[in-house]
C-alpha cells in the first residue's frame, strides 16, 4: 500500500482537510514562481475550500534584486491533497491553481516520525510544521537535493535571517534555522486520534516516587487502544537501566519505577508498528525558591553629571529538598564526570582552550594556533587583529605547510611605534618629580598624539614591509596579502579572530592579540555562527581594495 495512503486507512489522525501553506519566490525577469518551502497538513475542520494570498503583495528580499517572495493558504480537500503528492512523485511537477511553480532536484523521503519537544529532544524540523506538540506528527518529505532556487538564501546568512524574521511574524516557523529544508514540499499527518496523559504516582510519609499513571482517551469508537503496547525505559549516561513494556488493556495502566533522571515513555501500535508516542522526562525532587522583597531604598549614584536611581531587591532563597547529605547521589557522580569529559573534549578539539599567563603559556598558545592552522587551513587562512604586526604574522601564517593558499591578513595598524611607546612607557613608571621629566612626558604624548593619526598608521605599514621584505619571496612559497585599516576606509574593529573560508567556514575568536597570546587569561574559543565572521571579513576586505590599505602582498 502507498505509505499516503497507509496513513490514512490506519487512524492515526481525524482528518477531513487540508491546510496548505506556499512560500513561493518570484523572478520577475523571467515572471517564474518558485518553491521556497510548502506545507500540507492534514486537519479535521470545518474550514470550507478557501484559498488567497496571506501577504498582501509580493515582498523584495534584502539587498537582492529581480526575486519577491508571497506567501500562499488554502484549504483543500483529501483528494486535492492526494493529487497534489502524485504529481509530484509520479510526475515531479508542483502545480498551484493550474499553474506550474518551479521546484529542484526533489527526491522523496518516506515516512518520518516527528516527536514532540521535550525536556531532553530539541527537534528542528519542529520549526518547520504545525502544532507538533501534542503526540507528535508523521511526514513525508519531498527533499530539494540541488537548491538552485534558493542558493541565494543559503549563501546569504544575512538575507536568509532577515527574510526568516520578516516569515515568523506572518507563520510560527523558522526558516532560517532549518535553511537545509528551503526548496522542499512536506505532507503532515499530526497524530490527533487519541490524547494521552501521564501523572507521577507516590506512596508513604514522606512521599516516596514510585511511577507514572499513563491514560489514553481515543477521539473516536473506532479507534482501538488495545491494540496499543506501552515502553517506557529509563536512562541515565547512555544506559538503559530499567524498562517496562506492557500492552494497554484499559484507558489506564500503570507503569512501577523506582526513580526518575530520564525516563522515556513510547507508545506503539503493535498491528502496523507505528510509533504513535515518545516523550522524555524527569521529575523534580528538588526546588530553589528565590523570592525578591521590594526595597524602599532605591541605588542612588552620579554618572556622566546626572542622578541615577535604581530600585533594588532584597533576594531570599529557599531551598526544597531533601535532608542535607554529605554525599553525592550516584547520579550526581556520573553527572559530574560527563561535564568533566566534556570539557577535556572540547579542549582536545581545541574548540575551547583558558590561558593564564603561565610560564611557557605563550609558547603553548602559538603551537595551539599553528595546529589550527594546519588542520583546517587547506582552503585558505583569513587573520583578523588590530595590533597585528610582522612577527605576529611570521608566527602565524608564515607556518601554513600548505603551499600559495590563500592567506589574507587584516590590521588595524594600532600597534604604533616601539621606539615612541616605549619612551612613553618608561617616563609613566619613572619615579622622578623631576619637572624635566615630565615636559618630556608631556611632549611624546602629544607626538603620539599626532602620530596615533595618518603618521601613525604609515609608519606601521613602514615596519610591516621592512620585516616582511627581510625574506626572499621567492622561497617563502606563500600566496600571503596583508590590508590595513587606513584613513575613512572600512570601519574600526576590536574581535581577534582566525577564519577558516571552507565550503562550512570555521571561526575562532582569539580573546587577545596575536602579540599577546597565552601572556595573560584569556581563552581561544570556537565560534559557532562562523559563516556570520566570515562575512564581516570579506566585507571589510573588500572596503580596504585601496592603494593606501595595502601593506604588503607575497605576489
Amino acid at each position: 500500500m502507498e505509505t499516503f495512503d497507509f496513513l490514512l486507512a490506519n487512524n492515526i489522525g481525524m482528518y477531513n482537510k487540508c491546510e496548505v501553506i506556499e512560500i513561493l519566490g518570484f523572478n520577475t525577469k523571467q515572471k517564474d514562481f518558485f518553491n521556497i518551502y510548502t506545507l500540507v497538513v492534514f486537519e479535521n475542520t470545518s474550514h470550507i475550500n478557501i484559498e488567497g494570498l496571506i501577504t498582501e503583495k509580493l515582498e523584495k528580499f534584502l539587498f537582492t534584486k529581480g526575486i519577491k517572495w508571497g506567501i500562499k493558504r488554502k484549504i483543500i480537500d483529501i483528494d486535492s491533497a492526494k493529487s497534489f503528492y502524485n504529481t509530484l512523485m509520479n510526475e515531479d511537477k508542483f502545480i498551484t491553481d493550474n499553474k506550474e511553480v518551479l521546484i529542484g532536484k526533489l527526491k522523496y523521503l518516506d515516512m518520518q516520525y516527528i516527536q514532540p519537544k521535550d525536556s531532553f529532544t530539541e527537534q528542528q524540523l519542529n520549526y518547520l510544521i504545525k502544532n507538533n506538540f501534542y503526540n507528535g506528527s508523521y511526514i513525508l518529505e519531498f527533499f530539494d537535493e540541488s537548491k538552485k532556487d534558493t542558493k541565494f538564501l543559503i549563501d546569504n546568512p544575512d538575507i536568509l535571517n532577515d527574510f526568516s524574521k520578516r516569515i515568523s511574524e506572518i507563520l510560527p516557523i523558522n526558516i532560517g534555522s532549518t535553511f537545509d529544508r528551503l526548496g522542499n514540499v512536506i505532507f503532515q499527518f499530526p497524530i490527533n486520534a487519541f490524547t494521552l496523559n501521564y501523572t507521577t504516582t507516590t506512596k508513604g510519609n514522606p512521599k516516596r516516587y514510585t511511577g507514572i499513571e499513563i491514560e489514553i482517551s481515543p477521539k473516536n469508537n473506532s479507534f482501538k487502544f488495545q491494540n496499543l503496547e506501552i515502553r517506557v525505559f529509563e536512562e541515565n549516561d547512555n544506559i538503559i537501566t530499567r524498562q517496562n513494556n506492557k500492552t494497554i488493556t484499559n484507558n489506564i495502566t500503570k507503569i512501577s519505577l523506582d526513580d526518575c533522571f530520564g525516563t522515556t515513555i513510547e507508545i506503539i501500535d503493535k498491528n502496523t508498528s507505528l510509533l504513535l508516542y515518545k516523550n522524555k522526562f524527569t521529575i523534580m525532587k528538588e526546588m530553589n525558591l528565590q523570592i525578591n522583597l521590594m526595597n524602599s531604598q532605591d541605588r542612588v549614584f552620579e554618572l556622566n553629571k546626572v542622578i541615577k536611581k535604581v530600585s533594588v531587591s532584597h533576594n531570599t532563597n529557599n531551598n526544597i529538598s531533601k535532608k542535607f547529605e554529605n554525599y553525592k547521589k550516584f547520579h550526581q557522580w556520573t553527572t559530574d564526570r560527563k561535564y568533566e569529559q566534556e570539557l577535556k573534549y572540547l579542549e582536545q578539539k581545541k574548540s575551547f582552550i583558558q590561558y593564564y599567563g603561565k610560564k611557557d603559556e605563550d609558547k603553548k598558545a602559538l603551537e595551539d594556533i599553528k595546529f589550527l592552522i594546519n588542520t583546517y587551513g587547506e582552503d585558505g587562512v583569513y587573520l583578523w587583529d588590530p595590533y597585528l604586526g610582522a612577527i605576529d604574522i611570521k608566527n602565524t601564517l608564515y607556518f601554513s605547510k600548505s603551499s600559495y593558499v590563500n592567506l589574507k591578513a587584516i590590521t588595524g595598524l594600532k600597534q604604533g611605534s616601539s621606539y615612541v611607546t616605549n619612551i612613553i612607557r618608561k617616563l609613566k613608571w619613572s619615579t622622578s618629580t623631576d619637572i624635566v621629566n615630565k615636559v618630556i612626558l608631556l611632549d611624546f604624548q602629544y607626538h603620539l598624539n599626532i602620530f596615533n593619526s595618518k603618521s601613525q598608521k604609515q609608519q606601521a605599514i613602514n615596519e610591516i614591509k621592512l620585516e616582511l621584505n627581510k625574506d626572499e619571496k621567492k622561497f617563502l612559497f606563500l600566496n600571503l596579502e596583508v590590508r590595513g585599516k587606513h584613513g575613512t576606509n572600512g570601519y574600526d574593529f576590536h574581535d581577534r579572530f582566525l577564519i577558516f573560508p571552507q565550503e562550512k567556514p570555521k571561526v575562532w575568536s582569539l580573546g587577545i592579540s596575536v602579540n599577546q597570546l597565552g601572556k595573560a587569561h584569556h581563552i581561544l574559543q570556537e565560534v559557532k555562527n562562523a559563516q556570520h565572521i566570515l562575512n564581516a571579513f570579506n566585507q571589510l576586505w573588500n572596503e580596504l581594495d585601496k592603494r593606501e590599505c595595502l601593506v604588503w602582498k607575497s605576489n
